[in-house]
């Protein structure tokens, strides 16, 4: 199966629901969108999941907040990194923080695998921009 639909990583359950609610209207349509509370939570998920495929979802979009309990977005990103040879298509991150610390966007920007860095609030019309811009939708 290839890879679809979204995943959301942050802690905040109400950005959560709000950014699936975003999506979903924006694509017109129910995608799959996964949701996870921290970084382990979600690289769990793919360990389990990346070998075998089949009907489980990978998502091809990743929302990624950074300050988060137990494992944050940078840890994340690291070990995302060490998944490279399972991952067989592109998978695209967003940052999507409330730090408006420069320190993070300049280090966001160190990694690869971070297309975008951006502050929330994220509105549709920005998810939009986003996600055009990477043709994603």
């Amino acid at each position: 199966m290839p890879y679809t639909g979204f995943a959301i990583i942050d802690d905040d359950q109400l950005f959560r629901h709000i950014l699936k609610a975003q999506l979903n209207k924006i694509l017109e349509q129910e995608k799959s969108v996964l949701s996870f509370e921290n970084g382990k939570e979600a690289i769990q998920y793919l360990q389990d999941n990346l070998p075998q495929l089949g009907d489980v979802v990978i998502p091809k979009v990743v929302f990624l907040d950074i300050n988060m309990p137990i494992m944050n977005g940078w840890e994340f990103l690291d070990e995302f990194k060490k998944m490279k040879d399972l991952i067989t298509e592109q998978i695209t991150i967003y940052m999507i923080t409330s730090s408006v610390d420069r320190r993070d966007e300049k280090r966001a920007g160190e990694y690869s695998e971070v297309n975008k860095f951006v502050v929330k609030p994220v509105t549709s019309n920005q998810l939009i921009e986003l996600l055009e811009a990477d043709n994603l939708i």
